[in-house]
């Protein structure tokens, strides 16, 4: 009798045990894909997902089909610029690093990140097109206010200085 109910105790807590891995699995399974679901880019922590998109636009579960598609394209597309990038400034910074830095890998590398900015814009000015194609008529505002930040890498809507950045650079335009 004392051995029973000792197993009945063993099957229990085990029973406890493994409903709370379940219950972890579970939780870090929708934690991720709701990560996954997100584009991050280096902008004020900026995040866009299809939710977010599909809310603000009032689009159809049409619409959101098509904008789930462009959205999954643009953010593959960015992720392996952003790596490349990341790459590049990384052998840049070593390159530089070394006691005599070969100018011309240094103009090298400076002219492949160059190039993945002008990729990454390009990728960013077509996803909006995509998206401006999707957004339902009179939501064009809305879809602006939504991707601008996109666009406006000095703090949110053009602070900093915003167009004016350069405008007095060398003491001129002060008299």
């Amino acid at each position: 009798m004392k051995r029973n109910a000792i197993l009945i105790w063993a099957v229990i807590v085990l029973s406890i045990i493994n409903l709370a891995t379940i219950g972890t699995i579970i939780y870090h399974v929708k934690s991720e894909s709701e990560a996954s679901d997100t584009i991050q880019l280096a902008v004020n922590d900026f995040r866009l997902n299809n939710r977010i998109i599909v809310e603000t636009l009032g689009l159809t579960p049409s619409q959101s089909g098509d904008c789930k598609l462009v959205l999954n394209d643009f953010r593959q597309a960015v992720r392996e610029i952003h790596r490349n990038l990341n790459m590049n400034r990384s052998e840049l910074y070593v390159e530089l690093q070394k006691e005599n830095a070969d100018t011309l890998v240094c103009n090298r590398y400076s002219a492949e990140i160059g190039r993945l900015h002008k990729e990454l814009k390009i990728v960013t000015s077509r996803f909006y097109l995509q998206l401006k194609q999707i957004c339902p008529p009179g939501k064009e505002n809305q879809l602006h206010q939504l991707i601008a930040p996109l666009f406006n890498s000095e703090n949110s809507y053009g602070g900093a200085g915003g167009g004016n950045r350069y405008r007095y650079r060398g003491g001129r335009g002060n008299q």
